[in-house]
């Protein structure tokens, strides 16, 4: 048997409520929508982008590599969440063109569509080391963890900010500008700094 305090993800649950409760709130209020699975998409779309928001601040405040063992799992968990509603993003998006990739290309254009599916790949690969038990130490995983943030930021900001309106930008400039804070700390006083238990 495992060790559980290495299996046991603590405060699981202060993040899979507040998401259930927000995603099934967005799924109930797009059945009021002539295209309630559209709808769907863009919820599932805003609740990846305020998902994300804290993981990235976690991310960009914080040395992953050496913050305690509590940073880590929040980052972890609130990241998991992110891409589970970007999936479902993906899905409902799909399931509107009936999954017709010529049709989400043309309607996205090639360039919008392709960073989608290179996220969606980039960050599928990153939450299978994650949770497959890639050392957080690592220096490639740094790097690959860096890549995938960085790209799911700008990603964020220019589909949310730069191509969208009403409430999709503000959660998008939201998102940004705590993002960028954070990112900005981060490059002017260095990581948080982790307390000594001692």
């Amino acid at each position: 048997m495992g060790d559980p305090d290495r299996i046991r993800t603590p405060g699981f649950a202060r993040v899979y409520i507040p998401f259930g409760l927000l995603l099934a709130a967005g799924c109930l209020a797009a059945e009021a929508s002539s295209q309630p699975t559209l709808r769907r998409a863009a919820y599932t779309i805003w609740l990846t982008v305020a998902t994300a928001a804290p993981a990235l601040v976690l991310a960009f405040a914080f040395d992953l590599r050496t913050a305690t063992r509590a940073v880590y799992d929040w980052w972890r968990r609130v990241w998991t969440f992110a891409y589970a509603a970007f999936v479902l993003h993906l899905g409902f998006g799909h399931g509107f063109f009936e999954w017709n990739i010529a049709d989400i290309v043309k309607h996205q254009g090639p360039l919008v569509a392709g960073c989608n599916y290179l996220l969606a790949a980039l960050w599928t690969i990153e939450m299978i080391l994650v949770w497959g038990g890639a050392p957080r130490d690592s220096v490639q995983m740094n790097r690959f963890r860096w890549l995938v943030h960085s790209f799911m930021a700008i990603l964020a900001f220019v589909t949310t900010v730069l191509l969208h309106s009403g409430t999709i930008r503000m959660i998008g400039i939201v998102f940004s500008l705590a993002a960028a804070l954070a990112l900005l700390l981060r490059f002017l006083l260095g990581p948080v700094p982790i307390r000594s238990p001692t």
